[in-house]
Parts: C-alpha cells; sequence; structure tokens
C-alpha cells in the first residue's frame, strides 16, 4: 500500500488509501455502506487537493494544519453549512485514521476545526417593539416563575438593542441602548 523513500516520505496509492481508510470505517466504526461511501466520496477530491497527486501516489507527511483548514474554509462558499459540517466530518475521519496509520507527523484533526451551523439554517429575525410588548407581557411577575422569566429576558430588536427587563422588585429597570418606558 505504501513505501518510504530515503527521506522517510511515504507515498501512498490514492485508491489503496481509500480502500483502506474504507474499511476502517467498516471494521472498526461499524459505519453503514451508504455512510462509508459518502466519507470516501468526500475524502477523495480532498487528497488530490492538498496532496501532489502523481500517478495516483499522496504524500500526506507534507500536508501542513494550515493547508487542511485552507481546504476546509474554501469548501464554505460551495457547500451549504449542512453539508460542509458532513464534509469536515469524514476529513476528520479520514486524518485520524491517517495518524493512527503512521501516514502523518502529527494528528492534524483538530485542523479541520468545527462548522457551525443554526438549526434553521440562518439567526432569526428580531422581535418588532410590539412583539416584544406582547412576549413581556405573558410571564405573571406576582408568580415565582414569572417574576424569573421577566427578569431573564434578553432580546435583540429594532429600537431596543440588547433589552434586559427587569421584573418590579429590581432597583431599577434599564435597556442598554434602547428606549425608556
Amino acid at each position: 500500500m505504501s513505501c518510504s523513500d530515503d527521506l522517510g516520505v511515504v507515498h501512498l496509492q490514492m485508491k489503496l488509501a481509500l480502500n483502506a481508510f474504507e474499511h476502517f470505517l467498516s471494521a472498526d466504526k461499524g459505519l453503514s455502506v451508504a455512510t462509508r461511501e459518502c466519507y470516501v466520496r468526500h475524502v477523495q477530491p480532498f487528497l488530490a487537493e492538498v496532496c501532489d497527486d502523481t500517478g495516483g501516489a499522496v504524500d500526506l507527511g507534507g500536508v501542513s494544519a494550515q493547508r487542511v483548514r485552507s481546504y476546509v474554509t474554501d469548501l464554505g462558499g460551495r457547500y451549504s453549512p449542512q453539508s460542509l459540517r458532513l464534509i469536515a466530518t469524514a476529513i476528520r475521519s479520514f486524518l485520524g485514521f491517517a495518524w493512527m496509520s503512521g501516514w502523518t507527523a502529527c494528528d492534524l484533526r483538530p485542523a479541520v476545526g468545527a462548522v457551525v451551523t443554526h438549526r434553521f439554517g440562518r439567526l432569526p429575525k428580531a422581535l418588532s417593539a410590539e412583539d416584544l410588548r406582547r412576549l413581556l407581557a405573558v410571564p405573571d411577575r406576582r408568580t415565582t416563575m414569572g417574576s424569573r422569566d421577566t427578569t431573564r429576558y434578553w432580546w435583540c430588536c429594532p429600537g431596543w438593542v440588547c433589552v434586559l427587563v427587569r421584573s418590579p422588585g429590581c432597583a431599577s429597570r434599564t435597556s442598554t441602548g434602547g428606549r425608556r418606558r
């Protein structure tokens, strides 16, 4: 699968490296066929880009953490956050396998970094001032839970920048950069 030249560089045949990775995912990780195929499909272009692919041979020993980070970051403009998260997971898994196999000089998994996604794809829009007033009117400030809920509201919305509303028992009502009632 690999050979080493006089400088200690390990040259791998890309096809054999990907087959070994797929076997690792199956035998050691117990992943399904679909997941294994998906991971290999995302790792193959990574190997082709970050390694000097001459005749199907790759040298992972020459790949730096900066190069890995740059590759994943560059994908951000082409893929949705959810897809990028899957690709990053596949690459991170491969890099861990490559390190355990002795193909890299160090563990490059941290170079991939975390891909931040939001559950609904975007940050929620701010509440209007009227919606904020209606929301704040809901807790019953006479009860312990209502007082607690009122005290813990933090909202950012037009005209009310990061508003902290305190219950009537507090010394003062404050709003940061917003309007006072």
